[in-house]
């Protein structure tokens, strides 16, 4: 229900849709509730759609369900990237809620402490 009414409030956007801040809300919204049914494709998508979206791409919680879906769906190496953005903009805060291997993945590579 919450991912429709997503979409269609997306819709209400002028074109190009990208340029406003509410699409990264949007998108990463969508994401999250598809992470959270288990459509890893789908989330991966809605998020890289959000960091697109006007200044999406420097968005913490955005580069967060980026590398999860990317870590989660098996692609460890190039989930890196993301997750150490996500890191560096909230430090360990935005991984609360995570799993824990997220950051483990980022200390066995000695990018943070």
């Amino acid at each position: 229900m919450a991912i429709s009414t997503w979409r269609s409030a997306l819709k209400l956007l002028p074109e190009p849709r990208r340029k406003w801040d509410a699409a990264i809300w949007l998108h990463a919204s969508i994401g999250d509730a598809q992470r959270e049914d288990g459509d890893l494709i789908g989330a991966l998508e809605s998020f890289q759609q959000a960091a697109a979206s006007s200044d999406g791409y420097a968005n913490s919680f955005v580069q967060l369900g980026i590398g999860t879906c990317l870590y989660d769906l098996g692609r460890q190496e190039e989930s890196t990237d993301p997750l150490l953005r996500a890191y560096m903009g909230e430090v360990e805060e935005i991984f609360e809620e995570s799993n824990p291997e997220y950051l483990d993945h980022l200390r066995e590579r000695k990018l943070i402490g």
